[in-house]
């Protein structure tokens, strides 16, 4: 016997009436109206309002919050970028322009170290490089100034006048008199290093940075503060923020390794005056002539042949005897002499 079936016979039966009971009850009371179409419609509409209001809402909330999250991480990188002296240019993806082109390398034999491109190259915003220990190498920036890296440099080319020095030492020639379009910002970990129409050097070390001006100035920014340093003058920044100068001759000594790197002088055609000239500018020597008369005899005189692969201070030697002169240096001048009868050309 299944006493399981007797127990819930009785529950399922009063269940059947209570059923039976409610359909008498809708079958008496017979059919209700239907809602009406307008207020039908009106039903409709305001339950879509509503929808429509609570989705806009979700939005915004949404929005809100992706906002608020995107200023708070700008914040917090413009907060780092002015802490570290970084710029926001640097996050930005790399726009594929040209900013500087090698003009040449020195020291590689043939075979360019690690970072270094090959003279010619083209190089690209942002773009890092590296010399080591006998490497050197010049880049004329899309402005016109030209920047030779020492041994031992690195950097990066943030555009066509900002670089980022790290480490070594890099000496520009933005050209004389000052030119807005070739000026450039040299960034350092201690400040801010700008050029107005100049000759200098940028040199970084574990001790500080160094900026020596050949020509013109240099302004060295720091916390707020400018310091210009002029023609012979060299600033020293320590690390812990003391400030130095000095004067130093415009020639010789920290000057020298930047001429294996000097632009090569087209002598076929030029006159001597304009050869002189460029000597002047890449030795800091000043030009001084034995007399005004030999100044005024010697400066048209038009040149022949070639000096390629020689310094500018080599190729004296063999330019100044087919003019039927000689030279010699003294308290950093070149001056200019006749030369003895026997090395006057025929």
């Amino acid at each position: 016997m299944d006493d399981s079936k007797d127990f819930q016979g009785p529950m399922a039966g009063s269940q059947a009436d209570e059923a039976e009971a409610i359909a008498r009850l809708l079958r008496l009371a017979g059919p209700r109206p239907g809602v009406p179409i307008d207020r039908e419609a009106r039903l409709r509409a305001g339950v879509r309002d509503h929808w429509i209001a609570s989705v806009r809402r979700q939005q915004r909330l949404r929005w809100a919050v992706w906002t608020s999250a995107s200023v708070a991480a700008a914040s917090l990188l413009i907060v780092i970028a002015a802490m570290r002296g970084w710029r926001l240019l640097d996050f930005l993806p790399l726009s594929g322009t040209t900013v500087a082109t090698v003009l040449q390398v020195e020291g590689f034999q043939g075979v360019p170290s690690s970072g270094v491109p090959a003279a010619g190259a083209d190089l690209k915003s942002r773009a890092v490089l590296t010399t080591g220990s006998g490497d050197r190498m010049a880049l004329r920036m899309r402005g016109g100034a030209v920047v030779r890296l020492d041994h031992a440099t690195s950097l990066r080319l943030i555009t066509a006048s900002t670089i980022d020095l790290d480490s070594g030492a890099v000496y520009i020639d933005s050209g004389p008199g000052g030119n807005a379009a070739s000026s450039l910002e040299i960034r350092t970990r201690l400040g801010i290093v700008r050029d107005v129409g100049t000759q200098f050097q940028v040199r970084v070390d574990p001790d500080g940075i160094q900026v020596s001006v050949r020509e013109g100035v240099a302004r060295l920014e720091r916390a707020g503060a400018s310091h210009d340093a002029t023609a012979g003058i060299e600033l020293s920044l320590g690390n812990d923020g003391a400030l130095t100068s000095r004067t130093i001759p415009s020639t010789g000594g920290s000057w020298d390794w930047i001429l294996g790197l000097a632009p090569t002088f087209q002598l076929e055609g030029r006159p001597l005056g304009e050869y002189l000239e460029w000597v002047g500018r890449e030795t800091g020597l000043r030009i001084e002539f034995q007399d005004a008369s030999l100044e005024a005899d010697a400066k048209p005189v038009i040149l022949h042949g070639s000096i390629d692969g020689l310094r500018p201070e080599e190729s004296l030697a063999a330019v100044l005897p087919t003019c039927g002169m000689t030279h010699a240096i003294e308290d950093g001048s070149l001056i200019i002499q006749r030369g003895s009868q026997e090395s006057s050309p025929p």
